[in-house]
């Protein structure tokens, strides 16, 4: 089934409305957003796309940016759009497995950064630092810190698993 995002999208001018689309299409929407499967695309990219392809689906990244500027209670709750497209997309047995084998695919900046961490036996990726301890055993020491910015459990997991990958090679798939 293909969804045409321009001309067939609904109104969205609900969560109710974006969670009864997503209850019959949300599939046909993580196809389109990945060529039938055929791209890894990673959590933060496919919103974008979402919001690009699929307008008020989910909010475009400079609306939720704007939106993290005000306190909770002033907030629209914009990421909840976030949320919903998320849960019917990973509730898909086929969308959801290819969206977490996506995540566990490692990101750009792991795979440009390999080379640093194989001649200097470390590599800082912001919120997860690796280094071998440079013992007989040479262990791998995996440090993650708190951000300024907030990271999700999932992101963090994401990066340790990509920095793991890099370090090691091993694909885990």
């Amino acid at each position: 089934m293909r969804v045409e995002p321009d001309s067939a999208s609904p109104a969205f001018d609900s969560d109710e409305a974006r969670n009864h689309f997503l209850r019959a299409n949300a599939e046909a929407v993580y196809d389109e957003l990945t060529d039938g499967l055929s791209r890894a695309v990673r959590v933060e990219d496919l919103l974008e796309d979402a919001a690009d392809r699929f307008p008020g689906l989910v909010p475009t990244a400079a609306a939720v940016e704007a939106e993290r500027q005000h306190l909770q209670g002033d907030k629209q709750g914009l990421e909840i759009a976030y949320g919903l497209l998320l849960a019917h997309v990973l509730a898909s047995p086929r969308a959801g497995a290819h969206l977490v084998w996506s995540m566990l695919r490692p990101s750009q900046e792991a795979l440009a950064r390999l080379d640093e961490f194989r001649t200097t036996g470390a590599v800082d990726l912001g919120t997860v630092r690796l280094r071998r301890d440079g013992r007989e055993r040479d262990e791998l020491i995996v440090e993650c810190e708190a951000s300024a910015e907030p990271v999700s459990r999932a992101e963090l997991a994401a990066r340790a698993q990509h920095a793991l990958h890099a370090a090691t090679g091993i694909d885990e798939r």
